[in-house]
């Protein structure tokens, strides 16, 4: 068996609407927390 890049929903697979909205926020919410401590 040759060793290649692993087949994830996120590259085949329809994606979940609701957890791709999930992750945005997430990463969106840390950006604008770390972007306000550095300007503070």
């Amino acid at each position: 068996m040759i060793a290649g890049p692993r087949r994830t929903p996120a590259m085949y697979g329809k994606p979940d609407k609701r957890q791709l909205d999930e992750m945005v926020m997430q990463t969106a919410t840390y950006f604008r927390e770390r972007e306000a401590a550095l300007l503070a």
